[in-house]
């Protein structure tokens, strides 16, 4: 018999992860706010990765997802439990009857799973007599189906997915504080997937694409993707700090950066997408713009420092 979770769709718009967790968590009832305050909050619009000859997986290629995603979630709030893995392991097929139980499961309670198809895409049903999920990838409304026996499988040798466990409720304020630490960490963090150092993060970001640019012979679809990418990244993070900023009163400084932001990206790609020099030129000021942001950012951290984190659910923590 078929099951499915009623009013689960999404489209493509920001990050497909973004995405996907916002349509999943709306349609269980866990969020309520929009797409791009989810994006600002989880830190995820912060989050700017490019390859040096800009390929099309700088877009997701911002680090190890369960590192990243877990405690994006968790900072507004949201419980998960992730399974992620290669293909080529031996125990990939115990652990995706196991995953494929708990995925029923979650259906059962309303709530959608995200899974890499890739890219991010949401799982919303199953027939256990066809043995099939049904999901969408966003780009349509058409349903989709995945066999049983296949899930995991894609054409890259990675597989994820993604279980929403529950909520609970956070402090917003130290929610924006965490947002704006991530920030920061991810500016100033060169390689977001050590040993590689063929992909950049932040400052060093900006740095790669400049050059390719320059360079040329770079990924044309790549580029862009990234310039889209980013573009709606930037206007998320404009309508993020403008809505945030009546909790921290230092951000009205930065909204307007990021509308300038904002405002550089639109004009990119509505007339500059297909002009390499101009495109090189306009994101020098871009980067300019950004650590003038993250100046402002630090000192707004330097006025609110952390309390003691809490212990890391994974680590080199010892037991009490």
């Amino acid at each position: 018999m078929k099951r499915t979770v009623p009013g689960l769709t999404w489209s493509r718009q920001s990050k497909t992860f973004v995405d996907c967790l916002h349509a999943v968590l709306e349609a269980a009832g866990l969020w309520s706010e929009p797409k791009y305050m989810l994006s600002g909050k989880t830190g995820m619009a912060f989050k700017f990765c490019v390859h040096q000859e800009l390929l099309p997986l700088s877009v997701t290629a911002y680090g190890e997802w369960v590192q990243e995603h877990q405690p994006a979630a968790e900072n507004i709030g949201i419980a998960s439990a992730i399974y992620a893995g290669h293909t080529r392991h031996h125990t990939f097929p115990l652990y995706r009857e196991a995953v494929m139980r708990e995925m029923k499961a979650s259906i059962n309670r309303g709530v959608g799973v995200i899974f890499w198809e890739p890219e991010f895409c949401v799982i919303y049903g199953y027939d256990d007599d066809d043995q099939v999920f049904f999901y969408s990838d966003g780009r349509s409304g058409e349903e989709k189906i995945k066999l049983y026996d296949n899930f995991g499988l894609n054409f890259t040798p990675y597989w994820y997915a993604h279980l929403i466990l529950g909520k609970v409720e956070r402090d917003p304020l130290d929610v924006v504080l965490q947002s704006l630490r991530t920030a920061v960490r991810e500016w100033e963090t060169p390689y977001k997937t050590p040993p590689n150092t063929d992909i950049g993060s932040g400052q060093l970001a900006y740095r790669y694409w400049i050059t390719a640019l320059e360079k040329g012979g770079f990924h044309s679809f790549g580029a862009s993707y990234i310039l889209s990418s980013a573009a709606q990244s930037k206007r998320e993070l404009h309508a993020y700090f403008r809505e945030a900023a009546p909790l921290v009163s230092a951000l009205t400084y930065i909204v307007p950066l990021y509308g300038e932001l904002d405002a550089l990206y639109q004009d990119l790609v509505a007339h500059h997408s297909k002009n390499p020099t101009k495109q090189a030129m306009a994101l020098k000021e871009a980067s300019a713009m950004e650590e003038q942001a993250m100046q402002c950012i630090r000192a707004v951290l330097a006025e609110h420092p952390a309390a003691d984190r809490p212990m890391p659910r994974w680590g080199s923590a010892p037991p009490r």
